[in-house]
């Protein structure tokens, strides 16, 4: 046998004899942490950045949410009120709880919106 076959022979044997070299198994624990923590502060960074960019407004510059409701209950004229139909009342009720529950979600815009409509709602 020559010298070379003798080493494609060795080769060959030693692909074949199922030698693995064992893994340590915090190598993989640490990864595992090292993917969740990097995780956490990619999650961390965005939450940040989205906090700055989109602020609150102040407390004081906020609508009164329950004034501007209770002021168009208040503010209904009683004639017209004993006029509509029920099915009018109930849909001017309707248009005025989602005034009031678009402010108290924050959404000032379209509860600025909403409660405008109600004042032209000829009731």
């Amino acid at each position: 046998m020559s010298h070379h076959n003798k080493q494609q022979n060795a080769a060959a044997q030693a692909a074949g004899s199922g030698d693995v070299a064992a893994l340590r198994r915090t190598s993989g624990r640490r990864w595992g942490l090292a993917v969740g923590a990097g995780t956490l502060a990619a999650c961390l960074a965005l939450a940040i950045a989205w906090f700055y960019a989109h602020p609150r407004l102040p407390v004081q510059a906020r609508m009164d949410c329950s004034r501007h409701y209770k002021n168009f209950w208040a503010n209904l004229d009683r004639d017209k009120y004993d006029r509509i139909s029920a099915e009018q009342l109930a849909a001017v009720s309707r248009m005025a709880l989602r005034a009031y529950d678009a402010c108290q979600a924050g959404d000032e815009q379209d509860a600025k919106s909403l409660f405008d409509r109600l004042q032209r709602v000829k009731v």
